[in-house]
């Protein structure tokens, strides 16, 4: 838009030093105009407003509208499994009494999860398997994903003590004697199944200490409590889902790291899975913190303050994450993240801060949403090749044109002719074909890769081009077969409301718009190269971009060229284009330099003419074997 204006400045001084005619001047402000890519912003409003309609279809709802462009960058997704790769519901499994009867231990635990105020799903599952009365209370603990552990005290005589269920791990330090039975957690824990160990003092002691902060006395083993989660049924299609889609995944959970493990592994991740626990990770500097989060999968016992910064350590190692998460506690991780993922059925907090909300708490729709995201960037990206690539040639053809003051290079309606077939139906069906993918180089680097080298080319051969034409009818004393119907219909389409004294400046006239048809020729030729080239369908057409294999857009060239030569053979079409009938000798000479122009530009990309010639690393690492 800035060169637009930049050069509309230029023409409006040229106008009024050179005393141009009025109507050329609206002509060639007309070109300029049509440098600023109107269409271009409207694709770009189009096709994400399309993409949060077709992920809402697949069960996510877009929140902000820059998260359809975040989807493709996603290279690393942070998950709990409770809710993604399994269900939101646990079922009690087993118990595994220590120094006390089965039958007790099954009473006591039903007892302590029917008393309890604050009922979530483990104490759900409790009551539904085991049942239970509820008693009366000295002091509760309710369960915290901090602590991980809930503790209630009772004075009844049937179940007199402060009894505390929670992770094996965060009560270990709270037992009296050395806990001797990790090989059954770990039997549990190789099952998938969740672990929790049942403990007790035999007096009801408080609860909290002087600071009102929660603490537990020196407790006693009563038991361990397995649960199993049920995998989601779509567990396994989705994970090849997001593998298809080039996204790493992290499942930070609370639970038992060999147990997430395990049901990681059910769902069909590799079975070379690297755990961490949140514990090792306290012990860990910040170096080594930095290359756990990397190189692990499963991370368990997490806090929530532990998974902001791995969600913090992963994008300062270059990753742009994406994080799910469903309650208060995900907050500042989901603030943190790149791309913050809640379920419909977590809490508001974790809705407001959200981009995206997966409706009926399914993850299933983040891998099609990961691949419609990555679809739509692909696409931009080669719109946006073939804009940069015309805006370029554009611009410099009408300053080297007015340097070497022979006349405009274009007319409007050679501008519309141009543009429509090279870049307003091609964009549209690369638009629609584009397919999803993770490209190396970012966004911008292959672009100017792809733009700046075949813009400039395209000046360059299409000025040369110009000048000889025109050098040729105006210097040389070429002829051209111009018939007196075609000199009306040329006074009245060339805009010429001026009187044409003598043959020199009716020659001059004729040369001008006889170059103008000749370079559009040329630049329509080219522009379909390009469409050719911006999805090579072939290695002889890779160097611009990897070889696609995708036929679509080489087909859709050839219809192009077909129908331009239809608008050149019907009268009415070229006098409505305004285009000058040529001989056959300058159409052969318009395809030759195409053709010349794309040997030449396909060997600056492979080459890398331009980031040599700048010093720059090289914007697409294509190797020579991928050129054959």
């Amino acid at each position: 838009m800035l060169n637009a204006m930049f050069l509309g400045v230029l023409l409006f001084i040229s106008s009024l030093l050179s005393d141009l005619p009025f109507m050329r001047s609206v002509q060639f402000a007309a070109v300029i105009a049509g440098l600023v890519p109107n269409g271009l912003f409207f694709m770009v409003i189009v096709a994400y407003a399309m993409g949060a309609v077709r992920i809402a279809q697949r069960g996510a709802l877009i929140q902000r509208s820059n998260s359809v462009e975040s989807l493709s960058n996603v290279t690393v997704l942070c998950m709990d499994k409770t809710g993604t790769l399994t269900a939101n519901a646990i079922q009690y499994h087993a118990v595994y009494p220590i120094g006390i009867d089965e039958a007790d231990l099954k009473q006591r635990l039903g007892d302590f999860a029917s008393s309890s105020d604050a009922r979530n799903r483990t104490s759900d599952a409790i009551v539904e398997g085991l049942g239970g009365t509820a008693r009366a209370k000295v002091d509760e603990v309710p369960f915290s994903s901090a602590r991980k552990w809930s503790a209630i005290a009772f004075n009844a005589p049937e179940i007199k003590g402060t009894y505390v269920l929670g992770a094996l791990e965060m009560l270990t330090p709270h037992l009296a004697e050395s806990f001797a039975h990790d090989e059954q957690v770990r039997a549990w824990s190789d099952e998938g199944l969740r672990v929790l160990l049942f403990a007790y003092h035999p007096e009801a002691l408080p609860l909290r200490n002087e600071s009102g902060d929660p603490a537990l006395p020196k407790l006693t083993p009563l038991g361990l409590l397995a649960f199993s989660d049920v995998l989601r049924p779509e567990a396994k299609e989705t994970l090849a889902g997001f593998k298809k889609a080039g996204v790493t995944l992290k499942i930070i959970s609370g639970d038992n790291p060999h147990t997430v493990a395990a049901l990681a592994k059910q769902a069909g991740l590799p079975g070379d899975l690297q755990v961490v626990s949140g514990p090792e990770l306290e012990q860990m500097d910040a170096a080594q913190f930095a290359q756990a989060a990397t190189e692990a999968t499963i991370f368990g016992r997490i806090s929530p303050q532990q998974k902001e910064k791995l969600v913090d350590a992963l994008k300062k190692n270059g990753e742009y994450v994406a994080m799910i998460g469903d309650g208060v506690n995900d907050v500042l991780s989901l603030k943190k993240a790149n791309l913050g993922i809640a379920m419909q059925g977590g809490s508001g907090a974790a809705r407001g801060v959200a981009d995206m909300v997966l409706l009926n708490d399914s993850f299933a729709a983040l891998p099609p949403a990961f691949l419609e995201g990555q679809r739509i960037i692909n696409g931009m990206r080669d719109i946006l090749r073939l804009n940069l690539s015309r805006t370029v040639a554009v611009i410099l053809l009408i300053l080297g044109v007015s340097v070497v003051q022979i006349g405009f290079p274009y007319v409007p309606k050679h501008m519309l002719l141009v543009s429509l077939l090279t870049i307003g139906i091609p964009t549209l069906m690369l638009a629609i074909w584009a397919r999803p993918g993770v490209r190396t180089g970012g966004f911008f680097a292959p672009v100017v890769h792809f733009a700046v080298p075949s813009g400039m080319l395209m000046f360059l051969f299409g000025l040369l081009l110009y000048t000889y034409t025109f050098d040729s009818l105006v210097n040389r004393g070429r002829d051209v077969d111009v018939m007196q119907t075609e000199v009306e219909d040329f006074v009245t389409y060339a805009g010429i409301d001026y009187e044409i004294y003598t043959e020199d400046e009716f020659i001059y006239e004729v040369a001008t718009l006889y170059s103008q048809t000749v370079l559009s020729t040329f630049s329509i030729l080219a522009g379909l190269l390009l469409v050719v080239f911006v999805e090579p369908p072939s290695p002889a057409f890779v160097g611009g971009d990897r070889l696609s294999g995708d036929r679509r857009p080489t087909l859709l060239a050839g219809a192009m060229l077909g129908l331009f030569v239809l608008v050149m053979v019907v009268p009415g079409a070229r006098r409505w284009f305004e285009m000058l009938p040529l001989e056959w000798s300058d159409y052969l000479i318009a395809a030759g330099t195409a053709v010349l122009w794309a040997f030449t530009l396909r060997t600056m990309w492979r080459n890398n003419v331009l980031e040599r010639f700048l010093h720059l690393d090289n914007l697409m690492e294509i190797s020579p074997e991928e050129w054959y």
